[in-house]
């Protein structure tokens, strides 16, 4: 059995997805008033430095147990801010009936951040246990997330929250994945 501790110090990148730099724009017509969605052909990438720290310990030739910490400064992200949007442009003559000010959503960057959290994780082998059960076992993982990013300074509508500073949407506050495997 043998054991491993492992520290990385980063600068990171990931770029935003082809949908979000996107140069289209969709839109509908709603009761009264229009809506769309677009890309951002200028987005910036996702930019942080990064701190993690790991323990491994491993037994037999596959399994292991391991706990891990991360921190990241993030130093731009990517958000969807909706802002007030004349549709004119698009639409040319608007009927009475409708509001030609809509609501156009679309990614923008944001600056200032933080993620930071823990991870354990496993890979049982049953053969640990049977010979019988050779090739079989488990894998576990649970992520526990903590995140605060600085809203851009405007476009976005938060209902009931006066808070500058939120976690970053569509980051998991918790993750846990249970896999149960047969390898030969």
């Amino acid at each position: 059995s043998s054991q491993i501790v492992r520290a990385g110090l980063a600068r990171v990148l990931a770029r935003p997805n082809m949908n979000d730099m996107r140069s289209s724009m969709t839109y509908t017509a709603g009761t009264g008033t229009y809506t769309g969605e677009a890309g951002n052909p200028n987005l910036e990438p996702y930019r942080a430095i990064s701190l993690d720290l790991s323990y491994e310990k491993y037994f037999g030739n596959k399994g292991y147990v391991a706990v891990a910490g991360f921190y990241k400064e993030l130093d731009s992200y990517i958000i969807k801010s909706s802002t007030q949007f004349d549709f004119t442009k698009l639409v040319g003559t608007v009927p009475s009936d409708m509001n030609p000010l809509g609501t156009l959503t679309q990614p923008v960057n944001g600056q200032g951040g933080s993620i930071s959290g823990v991870e354990l994780s496993a890979n049982i082998p049953f053969n640990l246990l049977t010979p019988v059960l050779d090739g079989f076992g488990v894998m576990a993982s649970a992520s526990m997330t903590e995140s605060s990013v600085s809203l851009p300074a405007s476009g976005l509508k938060v209902q009931d929250i006066n808070l500058t500073n939120i976690p970053l949407p569509g980051l998991s506050k918790n993750v846990f994945n249970l896999r149960a495997y047969y390898e030969k």
